[in-house]
């Protein structure tokens, strides 16, 4: 007599069925996410480096990944597709490929005449800016003779 019966197989399916569309979702996010990460420029520090350094304001630090999509796009797996607007605005896939790049950065999406971009920001954390500011050296002090000992005459140069 098999340890599993006919319930529990069928319980089993049924579950199976139910979160199938839950894998489905899963993997094409993550083909997606691969993809993404794999497009990736190598120079992307000298792109936002550059991107920093002529930056007028905090919202002007990214640079666009060459990569772009359209509304219709798809992933296609298995016969059954998922469309990468799903993903890109019902999903974790950015904030993945933002930490694949590194701290501090974030992926948003714009969007134009059908096609999306994505985009990648430098995104400076307020805390690791505090923090920066208190590892920086206290500037020394420099003392002045003229100005702890009122008696002294002045220096001649």
């Amino acid at each position: 007599m098999p340890i599993l019966s006919s319930s529990d197989c069928h319980e089993m399916f049924q579950l199976y069925m139910s979160t199938r569309h839950q894998r489905f979702v899963a993997h094409c996010i993550n083909v997606f996410v691969m993809r993404m990460t794999d497009a990736i420029p190598p120079n992307i520090k000298d792109l936002l480096l550059n991107t920093i350094r002529h930056a007028e304001s905090i919202s002007d630090m990214g640079v666009m990944l060459p990569n772009t999509f359209g509304e219709g796009d798809v992933i296609t797996i298995g016969g059954q597709s998922w469309p990468i607007y799903e993903i890109i605005h019902h999903s974790n896939a950015l904030n993945r490929i933002a930490a694949a790049i590194g701290d501090n950065i974030r992926i948003r999406p714009h969007e134009a005449d059908e096609v999306i971009w994505l985009r990648v920001e430098y995104y400076p954390s307020p805390l690791y800016e505090f923090r920066m500011q208190e590892e920086q050296p206290e500037s020394p002090v420099i003392h002045n003779p003229e100005d702890e000992y009122d008696d002294m005459p002045p220096l001649e140069v």
